[in-house]
């Protein structure tokens, strides 16, 4: 049991870390949770501070999502797995606790992310097909909308159908991912439930970057 405790808080406090809010304060002396959306997400930063450092933490935070269950897959095998729990347990348990960190984080007053980054970078080491599946969705969603919040969710609701679908085609009878993985994206289309009613009344915003010329930050 003590595995599992020492996995779901290494997670919890990795995805907690609030680099974005950090860098805003850093590089701008700006509080991203009063700048734009509030949102402590990639999507926020790249409006605000420019592209070059949405992409940094756009890659911090996929990176966080794997580095959580990776660490968990190595504490599962320093236990020598005499844990009672399955391990597979431990692993799911551990990529649901980066991404509550990373969306509810107590270092920025229980504000964070929508989980969309974090989640896939968690889904690329466990389920890495239906992960890629949905990563190719989300780009051809943004190449052709521009929308960040509807190729997230699009992608997002791809990705349980694309693990059940490959879990078929292989005879992978344990469900346990993808039961998981339902959970997980639906955590983040709850997460997008303000961005769709935007999407649906028609006032959700299209990405880019800040305008210096207009005085923007």
């Amino acid at each position: 049991m003590s595995y599992l405790v020492a996995s779901l808080v290494i997670s919890f406090l990795l995805g907690a870390v609030p680099v974005s809010l950090i860098a805003g304060k850093m590089l701008k002396g700006v509080d991203l949770r009063k700048c734009g959306s509030g949102n402590l997400g990639a999507t926020n930063v790249f409006r605000n501070l420019g592209p070059f450092w949405g992409a940094v933490i756009l890659a911090w935070d996929i990176g966080k999502g794997a580095t959580a269950v990776l660490l968990a897959q190595m504490i599962i095998s320093f236990s020598g797995n005499e844990s009672i729990i399955h391990p597979d347990l431990i692993l799911l348990l551990a990529a649901i606790s980066v991404v509550l960190g990373h969306t509810i984080s107590p270092f920025s007053g229980f504000k964070g992310g929508k989980g969309v980054a974090t989640s896939c970078g968690a889904c690329l080491v466990l389920a890495l097909y239906p992960a890629l599946i949905s990563l190719g969705v989300f780009a051809a969603v943004m190449v052709f909308t521009r929308v960040v919040s509807l190729a997230s969710v699009s992608a997002v609701s791809v990705m349980p159908f694309a693990t059940l679908f490959i879990q078929l085609k292989t005879g992978d009878h344990s469900f346990t991912i993808f039961l998981f993985i339902l959970a997980l994206c639906s955590l983040v289309v709850f997460k997008h439930r303000t961005n769709l009613r935007r999407l649906k009344d028609g006032s959700e915003s299209k990405l880019k970057a800040p305008d210096k010329d207009k005085g923007e930050i």
